[in-house]
């Protein structure tokens, strides 16, 4: 029994301050690397934030407004009214972020994992890949689901026409432009979506950079100023009415967007019910002065003449331009002393000479101004005819 005893005395191990101070060492250090590797995994589990600011890359404006995506993912912002946007608890590794606003260019930039912060700088879209619908906002032309047709400015100003309207013949699908009669300076008619009243007005809703803009015909003038109308036996309907749409000048449009659906009603009613024409202006652009200048220059002739006539006598002549009066059956004896006195043997009346046998050179010369600073921006035009 002793021995077995000694045995188990021996066999049992004896600890000593020593061991016990090595122990407390050794668990301090396990707990350290603990700690350690806790916290390494929180930093790798920490989420990651893609932040950035967006830009014009012209005037250097930001930007509210852009939607920005991280391509994959469900992830995405919009701007602020500073440009700014952020966003949370993005993927790790290299992303592609994807911005787009109406009105610029789509952007896509590669943001590596060891980056967070992007800028980015985008540039104008072309005028007719954006258009504006009745909701009045601006959307991107295949988003659309109303029939849109947009005309641009090098479109209007590339034929010389007297008014905008007539610069939209045979530009615009659908549409049925032409004049009230064949006098010079005649009014048009504008028709969208066809006669839908006997005693309403047909005409569309003209809006002028958001303003609606009266379209009301009023009569030229022509015979009050001129006097033209005493010279001959002119019609009546030489002095047809005009639209107001004869006021603007076609170097002036950026851009013509023609509504043909019925989407414009959700916010202009019931006048446009016969359709919307949205006339976008010019605008001056940030930058130094600039100044551009346009001339034309051209005569004018008949594609076809009515031709010559010959009178072989003065009676032919009266009998053609002094009609008999309808009360008395006489002809007027001024009429025909006149008529005689002019006439001659072989006398030509040439009408197309009369009115059209002048070619002189005829000019014209457009000035604009344009310009501005981040702030303030200005743009200005002017022409003159002969």
């Amino acid at each position: 029994m002793a021995d077995q005893l000694a045995i188990e005395y021996w066999g049992a191990r004896r600890h000593t301050a020593a061991d016990l101070r090595g122990e407390t060492t050794m668990k301090k250090t396990c707990a350290l690397a603990a700690l350690a590797c806790a916290a390494a995994g929180a930093a790798g589990a920490q989420p990651r934030i893609i932040k950035g600011e967006v830009t014009d890359v012209t005037s250097g404006d930001v930007l509210p407004g852009v939607t920005v995506t991280i391509e994959g993912t469900t992830l995405s912002a919009t701007t602020a009214s500073d440009g700014t946007f952020s966003i949370p608890d993005a993927p790790s590794g290299t992303l592609t972020v994807q911005l787009r606003a109406p009105g610029y260019r789509g952007a896509t930039v590669s943001v590596p994992e060891d980056q967070s912060d992007v800028r980015v700088g985008l540039s104008r879209e072309l005028a007719e890949e954006i258009v504006v619908t009745g909701r009045a906002s601006r959307t991107e032309r295949r988003n659309l689901g109303v029939s849109i047709a947009t005309v641009k400015s090098e479109d209007v100003t590339e034929t010389p026409a007297q008014t905008i309207d007539t610069a939209l013949q045979g530009k615009v699908t659908g549409a049925n432009i032409q004049r009230n009669d064949g006098a010079p300076g005649g009014g048009v008619q504008v028709r969208l979506r066809g006669v839908s009243s006997i005693n309403a007005s047909a005409e569309p809703l003209f809006v002028v950079d958001g303003m609606i803009v009266s379209n009301v015909s009023v009569p030229s003038g022509i015979f009050n100023v001129t006097k033209s109308n005493l010279g001959g036996n002119h019609s009546v309907m030489q002095d047809s009415v005009v639209n107001r749409m004869a006021d603007f000048n076609a170097e002036d449009v950026e851009s013509i967007e023609v509504l043909k659906g019925a989407a414009a009603a959700a916010i202009y009613g019931a006048k446009a019910s016969n359709g919307v024409v949205i006339i976008n202006t010019k605008r001056g652009q940030a930058g130094p002065p600039r100044v551009d200048v346009t001339q034309r220059f051209g005569v004018s002739a008949l594609s076809k003449e009515i031709g010559a006539r010959t009178y072989g006598s003065v009676n032919e002549v009266i009998s053609q331009f002094c009609p008999p009066d309808k009360t008395t059956g006489q002809r007027s004896p001024t009429c025909v002393a006149n008529q005689t006195a002019n006439f001659g043997p072989g006398t030509v009346y040439n009408h197309d000479k009369e009115l059209a046998g002048r070619h002189d050179l005829g000019t014209e010369t457009i000035v604009s101004v344009s310009g501005g600073t981040k702030d303030l921006r200005y743009f200005a035009s002017g022409s003159v005819k002969n």
